[in-house]
């Protein structure tokens, strides 16, 4: 039974406060007992796209798979959800690779809405009003992000290499994959004619990056002073292949690349005779029809030969006047040192960042990499006496690993029996093998 107070009853006994109220309060205040944090966040469709700001490609998709109210607000609002992440974490990729290019990567509106419904005066097929529109799903936003993540890598590990890029290239890089995506010559050379996309700029950045790469994958001593494995990976659909290279996710075996360049453009009629003469069906298990046709339009599909970038750019280059050839020599030595001091140029940390770097460099041997303290030893006289010591700490640590593999010249020129005799009744002393070794300048 309730009762009733009036104001006065309320005001001397209740606090001012009615007793029939403070039930509801409190309820409300329980609202989100028992419920993990995710889950009471996207009860708000701002903070659930706030917090997939912050999550790349396969963490949104993990997370969808993980907890039903973020997919649920998710596909009310996918179009602008997925709009909102890529401006937000790649604005640039997300403009050059526009979802209407990806057909494959469209799923049907999840609220099942119409054209009819969002046209709002704009003209439409007649026959596509009562269809359901076609927005991007998860697929295409982790195309988008892991592309942009992808071209970043590259230059980053280019970097850590030594051969640095304009600050331009990360841009000009998602236009060459867009270019890559192409599967026609004629497409690519239409493509490459429309210049509000390719620039003057983005034509001579991509050049220097072939010349780049070419750098990389070539030793001025040892050689092969080839272009063979650049025009292998350009030869490719996009440039995941060569993301793959260059982190040793893949292709960091010889029959790796030798299947690649079989698949690509090995002229078996030229080359072949071996197989033929002995009836073989396969060359290092590829079958014959397979071999030497991911060259040609359509990556296999069509006869004549789809012309790589390194190919195309330079008739394009020609076609506006830029005298890329020229230019050549500077691009080769463009970024190694100063021109005004001479010194010699040490990446940026920002050049060099790669985001997760243990997972992605876990199978690269980063010995000869420019590293972080490359960068601080650059500014030497900048640094707190604490930086100083850490650093000459972990040279001095690094020499001392290397003294342990290297031996002392004297050791190979005794013999072998005189070596056993001299120190089979002698216990070794840690320091005495630690300083025996050759000293790492």
């Amino acid at each position: 039974k309730r009762f009733k107070f009036d104001d006065l009853d309320i005001e001397d006994h209740f606090d001012n406060t009615d007793p029939y109220e403070a039930p509801k309060a409190m309820k409300s205040r329980l609202d989100y007992t028992g419920r993990d944090l995710i889950s009471v966040l996207c009860q708000h469709v701002e903070l659930a796209v706030e917090l997939g700001k912050h999550l790349n490609g396969r963490d949104v998709l993990n997370l969808c798979l993980a907890n039903r109210p973020f997919y649920s607000v998710v596909n009310v609002y996918l179009l602008s959800s997925i709009r909102t992440w890529i401006e937000h974490r790649a604005p640039e990729a997300g403009r050059i690779f526009h979802y209407q290019l990806y057909a494959r990567h469209l799923v049907d509106d999840p609220q099942r809405r119409t054209w009819m419904a969002l046209k709002q005066g704009m003209t439409t097929s007649p026959t596509k009003d009562s269809k359901i529109r076609k927005v991007p799903g998860l697929k295409y936003l982790q195309l988008v992000l892991g592309r942009d993540k992808y071209c970043k890598e590259i230059l980053a590990i280019m970097a850590r290499c030594g051969h640095r890029m304009p600050t331009t290239m990360h841009h000009s890089l998602l236009r060459l994959w867009l270019l890559m995506d192409i599967s026609t010559s004629h497409q690519r050379q239409a493509m490459l004619r429309m210049t509000h996309l390719f620039k003057d700029v983005d034509l001579y950045n991509m050049q220097m990056f072939i010349i780049k790469l070419g750098m990389l994958f070539n030793d001025p001593v040892y050689g092969p002073c080839k272009y063979d494995l650049v025009q292998l990976m350009l030869g490719q659909k996009g440039l995941y292949k060569l993301w793959q290279l260059l982190t040793r996710k893949k292709f960091n075996k010889l029959s790796d690349i030798l299947e690649l360049k079989l698949r690509y453009d090995f002229d078996f009629f030229s080359e072949g005779g071996y197989w033929l003469e002995n009836l073989l069906s396969h060359i290092q298990g590829i079958p014959f029809q397979e071999i030497g046709q991911q060259h040609k339009e359509g990556w296999g599909a069509g006869r004549a030969h789809l012309l790589r970038p390194d190919e195309v750019i330079p008739i394009e280059a020609v076609r506006r006047g830029l005298h890329l050839d020229e230019h050549l020599s500077q691009m080769m030595v463009w970024g190694y040192f100063d021109w005004r001091t001479g010194e010699n140029i040490v990446p940026s940390m920002e050049e060099m960042y790669i985001e997760d770097e243990d997972d992605a460099l876990a199978n690269v041997d980063t010995l000869e990499h420019w590293k972080p303290r490359h960068v601080l030893k650059k500014r030497w006289d900048d640094l707190t006496p604490e930086q100083q010591d850490e650093i000459l700490s972990d040279e001095e640590d690094e020499r001392l690993r290397a003294q342990a593999w290297c031996g002392n010249s004297d050791d190979d020129a005794g013999s072998l029996d005189g070596a056993s005799d001299s120190g089979s009744d002698k216990s070794f002393d840690l320091d005495e093998e630690i300083n025996r070794g050759f000293i790492v300048p």
